[in-house]
Order: structure tokens, then sequence, then C-alpha cells
């Protein structure tokens, strides 16, 4: 997960969101800028992860405890914050269109976090994953912050005259760390059922409403930004580390129920499979490595998430038997499969 720090950008304009929350909260928006860094005037393409994290830090300090400090930075983080992506999805031509731009360009916005998209049925899910850490709270603060945008153009969708309660029905949010307030103030925020204390951080959304069209669609401008960030995107991603690139792809394959080889990666990575191995040997890992580590991130989702038989999750992760699933568990885990969900019921247990 250490892989690639030094290569992590920020937008800029996290600048002027951090700004405008430190003079909020009645603090020198200078003090931000000196602290991290950087000119004390003028704007910044990018901010360093370093940067990013010292801005947060000063940031927090002036905010108040009365409510989750998410929320309050969302307050000054505009729908178009995010210029050329921002535009892109307001104008789609559906709901869907618009997700699928904030999904396919998200490394340009947080590169923390990764997001995967998967169909359950009538719902669409958003895996929120942290592949960089900023220590807590910054962790789930961030993790907090991500639905909000698509949560936002969900209100672009009701300006067509849907009602309003077709548009909220089914939404919900599920984080995988607590939270010291209770989920009716996130509730209220992003209209939908906020879960706290999940084994995994993602969100949900019916597919019906994503057929919905955007009042902002327009086709030429939509066309114009997208012809644009591919360009930015390609960049970043050749400057991502391979081992996160893989972790990626293996991520998306599990998420449906594919569990991909070396083989499989190295072409999806335009590179040969000695050169896949040599790659990830450079950056001190391996397929096998990453392959086990998805797998048992899945696993723990599973035991935790689910009252599903042993052997049926060793079956959905690929294992060829309920032995070699216990054994490679064990291995990262250090208890068993079995072990590992019961001591956790006991913990989730009431006393009595």
């Amino acid at each position: 997960m250490t892989a690639g720090n030094t290569v992590l950008r920020f937008p800029g304009y996290f600048m002027e969101t951090f700004e405008s929350l430190v003079r909020a909260g009645g603090g020198d928006s200078t003090e931000v800028r000196r602290g991290s860094g950087l000119p004390e005037l003028g704007s910044t393409e990018t901010l360093t992860k370093a940067q990013f994290a010292e801005m947060l830090r000063l940031g927090v300090r002036f905010m108040n405890n009365r409510e989750p400090h998410s929320l309050q930075l969302l307050r000054h983080i505009p729908l178009t914050a995010h210029g050329m992506i921002s535009v892109a999805a307001m104008t789609a031509e559906t709901l869907g269109a618009a997700m699928d731009v904030a999904l396919r360009y998200f490394p340009l916005i947080l590169p923390t976090h990764e997001l995967h998209k998967v169909t359950v049925g009538n719902y669409i899910q958003v895996h929120i994953q942290r592949l960089h850490s900023l220590g807590q709270p910054y962790d789930e603060l961030l993790t907090e912050i991500v639905p909000s945008d698509l949560f936002q153009m969900i209100k672009f969708a009701g300006k067509n005259g849907v009602e309003a309660r077709d548009l909220n029905f089914g939404k919900a949010i599920y984080f995988s760390h607590s939270s010291d307030f209770g989920s009716d103030v996130y509730e209220h925020h992003f209209n939908a059922k906020v879960t706290f204390d999940c084994p995994e951080s993602y969100f949900v959304v019916p597919r019906n409403i994503l057929t919905i069209p955007l009042f902002t669609r327009n086709r030429n401008t939509h066309e114009m930004a997208v012809s644009a960030l591919d360009g930015r995107l390609a960049e970043a991603c050749q400057k991502q580390p391979v081992s996160r690139q893989v972790r990626r792809f293996i991520n998306v394959s599990m998420l449906h129920r594919q569990v991909p080889d070396a083989a499989m990666v190295a072409e999806a990575l335009a590179m040969s499979p000695r050169t896949l191995t040599r790659r990830l040997s450079d950056e001190g890992s391996s397929f096998g490595t990453l392959l086990e580590s998805v797998r048992v991130e899945k696993a723990e989702g599973l035991l935790l998430g689910s009252k599903r038989p042993l052997a049926h999750i060793a079956e959905q992760l690929g294992y060829s038997d309920l032995s070699s699933f216990s054994r490679a568990f064990k291995r990262v885990k250090g208890v068993s499969p079995s072990k590992f969900r019961s001591e956790w019921m006991a913990f989730e247990a009431p006393t009595l």
C-alpha cells in the first residue's frame, strides 16, 4: 500500500476548499498555505501527498465537533469544484452516464481511494477502497465525502419532474468505520440510509434511476470534456505503480466473481507475463501476494457480512476446496476463517 506514495498528486483546487473552510472557522487562510509549504499567493496545479495531508490536518483544527468533519468539509466543495470532471458529469445524457464519468475519472480527484462498480440484481453497488493511508481521522473523513458527488447529481435528475420519493427510495451508504455521530445526521445530508461498522465501505443506488436524463445534458460539451479528461487520465495511469494496476484488475474481477491469473492481468496491462513478474518484483511484490491479499480482504467482508457457509465462500473466491481457503486465510490473518468469524460474532454480541 505504500508503493507509489511519492507520485500521488491531488488537484490544486483543494487549496481553495481548505482556505474557505479555515476562513469560515475564523482562521487565517495564509496559515494553510504556509504550513503546507505553498506560496502565499497564486494557484497551484497539483498538491503532493505531504502537502495535502498537512492541509487536511490544519483544516481540521478549524472545524467544530458538533457535526461530522466530513459534512463540514463538503459545504466548501461546490459541485463544480472538480473542473472538467464536473462539466463532463453534468453534461452527460443520464444519471447513469454521469456516474460512469465520476467512476472513470475518480483517480484524478482523490488518488488515495479507488471505486469499483458492480451490479447486484436491481441495484448498483459502488465499492470504496482505500489505497493509501493518511492516518486517523483523515482516512475516515475522506471516505465519507466520496459518495457526495453522485448523490448531488441525483438532484439534477430531479429537475425533470421525477418525484423525490422515487429518487430517494433504495439509496444507501455503508461505511466500514465507526462514527461518533448518529446515522440520522448523515442521512439528512445524503437523503439516503447510512450505516456504520460494516464489513466494507460502499454505496447503493437502484438501477432504475440511472436511466433518468439530466436537465443539464449537452452532447457537444460532454464530448469535449471527456476528450480532454482521457488524456489526463492516461498520463496519470502511466505514473501508477504496476502493483496498484494489478490490484485494481483483481478487485474488479473478484467483484464479478472471476479470479484472474497472471497471464490475464499481463494481457490487460499490455505486457508479457515475464515483464509483469519483473515489474512487480522491482516494487517488492508478486502476483501471488497481491491475489492472496485481495482474496483475504474479500473473505473478511463475506465472513462478517453474511452467514454463508465457509465452503461457499471458498468457492466464490476461487479456491479449489475449503482446506486451501483456510490455509491461505490463516497465513495472512493468523487465524482460521471459522475462528475469525466466531471471534467477531462474540465481540459484536450484546452484553446481558
